[in-house]
């Protein structure tokens, strides 16, 4: 799945992918994922492709090897969610 230049992606229910991404982000992409269950075999869950990410996590699990990875500005909030994995790497760039 692509999040695009300043769209908003929204994932709900279950995915289940034999590796990741999941979801890719574009600059000033903005994905909701609520009350959802995302999983992948191997690989990253949430890609950061490109600046000004805002990644919100409510009610959900993840699982991956990594949960969220990216750069530059990405901002990540979570609220009442499990997460199953090696990292959680979002890296300073800069």
């Amino acid at each position: 799945m692509e999040c695009g230049i300043n769209e908003t992606v929204r994932i709900t229910g279950e995915v289940n992918l034999p590796s990741g991404p999941i979801v890719r982000t574009g600059i000033n992409c903005r994905v909701e994922i609520t009350e959802a269950t995302l999983s992948v075999g191997s690989g990253t869950v949430v890609e950061v492709g490109a600046p000004n990410a805002q990644i919100h996590i409510t009610g959900s699990t993840l699982r991956g090897d990594t949960i969220v990875e990216g750069g530059m500005t990405t901002t990540v909030d979570v609220t009442d969610s499990a997460m199953h994995a090696t990292r959680l790497s979002i890296p300073a760039l800069g």
